[in-house]
């Protein structure tokens, strides 16, 4: 093991010591106001309920109504394409890469 995975090990170690029986919002709390920069690991139920991905275009629904992840990222010029289902074998061989 190198050096830097043995120290990554320890570290883990040390902060699952210091706050791994800490409640998160408790933590969340007293970290933030000393600039310390984190945010929580939302459950998936956290993650789909939160306004945040709702808003960024993250989360939405097709037309059909079912649940797609939109693009996470935004671009002003070349906008993503809307969700869709994954193609099907061979869908798109006679297309080419030219």
């Amino acid at each position: 093991m190198s050096a830097r995975a043995a120290q990554a090990v320890h570290l883990c170690a040390e902060l699952t010591a210091a706050i791994g029986s800490r409640d998160r919002a408790d933590l969340i709390a007293v970290m933030l106001p000393l600039g310390v920069p984190m945010a929580p690991i939302l459950t998936r139920d956290e993650m789909l309920a939160h306004p945040h991905f709702w808003e960024r275009g993250v989360l939405q629904h097709d037309d059909s109504g079912r649940l797609r992840a939109g693009h996470p990222i935004r671009y002003g010029e070349h906008p993503a394409l809307a969700p869709g289902d994954a193609p099907t074998l061979d869908q798109h061989r006679s297309g080419g890469f030219g």
